[in-house]
């Protein structure tokens, strides 16, 4: 057996043009047997849903090849995948990677669509997942399930969250009468659609006689509760406590809506306004119990309570999840009188007259007038009725402010009191002003006066001005002619045009012939300087300036 030595040794490349292997023989006692070259190579690899291409190495045994991969198919970088070719041919330092897509998970180094019945919504690591309850996937791949008929996925919820409806109609709908307010409290829906986000919202229509109404004007029947769902078809039928009510037509923004109990019975319902005030709110309402005010008196209103929850907008349901009554308010007081006039005023009398109320409610039947002096507070009072909206006040104590309330009965009964509104007797014809009412002759009168007295004043100092200036000129006219070298002081305000005076008694300085020296004071509208004056021909002369 012949024993070979062999070394191995490595040889670096610094040009393309190649190299040269040379063996010298230098006496030894061998022989060459064979002479192999080779180079190292990293070897093609998939690391991280990244694929590495064969790398040769580099030349230096302490040399790194930085390697950039691609993403297998169906995926996606995640960070840039980096790995490093070593010298002896391992990879080294796997940096990065990338993510299988939706609807693919990772199998053996590749990514594979996911089965029928499972979904991925987003490229990650993770796994398909099942489709969530109430939905279905029919196709490899899939990164959403699609949710069966009569079930929807809000467009806030996420993949993985199940398919869901809108809630049923609400129960048990009751309505409690008040005079001019209504309370309406319900039952939450028998059903909720698998969501808890249900909340409430209210319809309100306030409803007139139609032109087919009954002659006996039957009203509708009060505090009638929808029990079943309303059907959208060309009108709508309601079962209710009463009966089937219907159809209702729509008519533009209202409803023409039948009531039972006649063929021909119309009424004709129109959105109740801005007015009509709802406790706690309208709209939005996670309670099932709201106060309805501010009705009007004696009206027919029929009241809808929607239900509805994160997928009602986009399953399109309406008046299916929805419950109405219909009630009637009561009689109720007027509203307070919101302003007394004053009409005429004697030292024993005074006249009064007032509007309507806003909010008669029913039929005045009268009005009551209740009046004390203002010092007496209320300790001792009169009372007047009248069927007018005005009244004569008559043995009144002269030069007396009295305190006047007013207001309203009905059938109901009498509202309450105005506020106080005071007014005073004198000689005067004019009235005097009182709290919250607003006399357009008084003011008149006043402004007119005011005018008057503001021409006189004007007229008076115009003149006596002028008086003053002609008396002025005179008398400085006498005093130039009989005292020619006397220094006369001028008021230029007793001059109706203060630059007349100046031009007439005094003349301009050349600002070359002042020189100025210091500030010997400050006053309110500016300073005094001293100086000295040269004027051409004449001596210099100190002045103040």
């Amino acid at each position: 057996i012949m024993k070979l030595n062999t070394e191995v040794r490595d040889v670096k490349v610094t040009t393309r043009k190649g190299f040269y292997l040379a063996f010298q023989d230098v006496g030894a006692c061998i022989a060459l047997v064979s002479v192999r070259v080779f180079y190292k190579t990293c070897p093609l690899t998939v690391r991280n849903l990244a694929t590495f291409p064969d790398t040769v190495t580099g030349a230096d045994t302490s040399s790194l090849v930085e390697v950039r991969g691609s993403c297998v198919n169906q995926s996606e970088e995640r960070e840039e995948p980096k790995m490093y070719c070593g010298a002896d041919g391992e990879w080294l330092v796997p940096i990065g990677g990338c993510l299988c897509k939706p609807g693919y998970e990772e199998k053996s180094g590749t990514c594979k669509a996911c089965s029928a019945g499972f979904y991925k919504a987003k490229a990650s690591d993770a796994e398909c997942s099942k489709c969530p309850l109430h939905s279905h996937s029919l196709r490899d791949g899939a990164n959403v399930c699609d949710c069966h008929t009569g079930f929807f996925r809000g467009d806030a919820d996420p993949p993985s969250m199940a398919c869901t409806q809108p809630p049923s109609a609400p129960q048990q709908l009751i309505s409690v009468v008040n005079e001019t307010s209504v309370v309406l409290e319900w039952a939450p829906p028998r059903r909720l659609g698998g969501r808890s986000d249900t909340s409430y919202s209210l319809e309100c229509l306030i409803c007139q006689s139609g032109s087919h109404a009954p002659a006996d004007g039957r009203a509708a029947p009060r505090n009638r509760t929808v029990s079943q769902p309303q059907l959208q078809h060309g009108g709508v039928g309601m079962q209710s406590d009463q009966g089937i009510v219907g159809p209702e037509v729509q008519l533009g923004r209202g409803v023409l809506q039948s009531w039972p109990g006649s063929d021909i019975s119309s009424q004709l319902c129109l959105p109740c306004g801005s007015d009509v005030l709802f406790s706690p709110d309208q709209t939005g309402l996670q309670t099932t119990r709201v106060v309805v005010s501010k009705l009007r008196a004696h009206t027919h209103y029929t009241f809808t309570v929607h239900s509805r929850n994160g997928v009602s907008q986009v399953s399109g349901a309406g008046a299916s999840q929805s419950a109405s009554v219909s009630v009637t308010t009561n009689q109720a007081a007027p509203s307070p009188v919101s302003t007394i006039q004053v009409t005429d005023v004697t030292r024993h009398s005074l006249s009064l007259s007032w509007q309507q109320p806003e909010r008669p409610n029913g039929v005045i039947l009268e009005y009551e007038v209740k009046f004390y002096e203002k010092d007496q507070r209320e300790r001792s009072y009169r009372i007047m009725r009248t069927f007018l909206r005005s009244v004569d006040v008559t043995s009144l104590n002269p030069l007396t402010v009295y305190v006047f309330h007013v207001r309203a009965r009905t059938a109901a009964g009498y509202g309450d009191y105005s506020t106080p509104f005071e007014f005073s007797t004198n000689s005067d014809p004019f009235p005097l002003i009182g709290e919250g009412v607003n006399s357009a002759f008084l003011l008149l009168s006043i402004s007119a006066v005011g005018i008057l007295l503001l021409i006189s004043a004007a007229v008076f100092i115009i003149s006596r001005r002028r008086s003053k200036y002609s008396k002025t000129k005179q008398d400085s006219e006498e005093e130039k002619h009989l005292n020619p070298g006397v220094k006369i002081y001028v008021d230029p305000f007793t001059y109706e045009d203060p630059d007349q005076a100046i031009h007439e008694f005094a003349k301009e300085i050349d600002v070359s012939s002042i020189h100025i020296e210091k500030v010997i004071g400050i006053g309110e509208f500016g300073e005094v300087c001293s100086g000295r004056l040269r004027m051409q021909g004449k001596r210099e002369i100190y002045v103040a300036i």
